[in-house]
């Protein structure tokens, strides 16, 4: 059921990661589209769009990165620990050996 639970959020972190994507991109058409600063920088229409789409989809990818990155940091790192604790449980008690000495 764990492994089950850790694919799903797996698949929701890439789905997180479109949507930040696509949302910032939209967020950026948005700001050209309204009466703003923007849209004064984008007075060729079509080039502005593209070049704020652009950088909308950049700027997604970024804090994406670091969300979804994070994210599957902290999954990976719960993985890793969870494995360390499985073979320090299944393994026999660690017997120190010594050297000979003469």
């Amino acid at each position: 059921m764990n492994r089950f639970l850790a694919d799903c959020v797996g698949v929701l972190n890439a789905i997180l990661a479109v949507l930040i994507i696509v949302g910032c991109t939209l967020a950026a058409l948005a700001a050209v589209a309204s009466d703003g600063a923007l849209s004064q920088l984008a007075e060729g229409w079509q080039v502005g769009a593209i070049i704020v789409g652009v950088l909308g989809a950049l700027g997604g990818t970024f804090v994406a990165v670091l969300v979804c990155g994070l994210l599957a940091l902290a999954v990976d790192t719960r993985h890793t620990l969870r494995l360390i604790l499985q073979r320090m449980e299944g393994s026999p008690p660690t017997v120190r050996r010594t050297e000979p000495t003469l």
